[in-house]
């Protein structure tokens, strides 16, 4: 019985460190797809790291279309950021996160914000 609690904690820790890995390498999505498929962390704070890549998408859209007046560039970065989005109402509805909130709306919006401001 103590060998099937000792595997379980080994692989409970490598689980946690694969996830930690995925995060590390920004690859915040495939995280919280893991987490959610191995019950490895709570929905509230799996959607906190969803919010918080949203965010850091939408950043880099930003800096990009900051550092260019080419609507092609801006475009190009708009497209990436509405795919990123995109992904993410993926593994919210995937995994069963709607019902935390507001994000699934948030990330709607600044869909229909991003297509507006194409080709401009």
């Amino acid at each position: 019985m103590y060998l099937f609690y000792f595997l379980n904690g080994l692989i409970n820790c490598e689980m946690f460190n694969f996830v930690k890995h995925l995060i590390n390498r920004k690859q915040i999505v495939a995280a919280v797809r893991f987490s959610c498929a191995y019950n490895l962390d709570d929905k509230d704070h799996l959607v906190d790291m969803l919010r918080e890549h949203v965010q850091n998408v939408k950043l880099i859209c930003e800096s990009s279309c900051k550092k260019t007046n080419s609507i092609e560039i801006k475009d190009k970065a708009r497209d990436q950021e509405i795919a990123s989005l995109g992904t993410v109402l993926q593994c919210i509805s995937d995994n069963n996160l709607e019902s935390t909130g507001q994000l699934h709306k948030e990330i709607d919006y600044r869909i229909l914000e991003l297509k507006a401001h194409k080709g401009n």
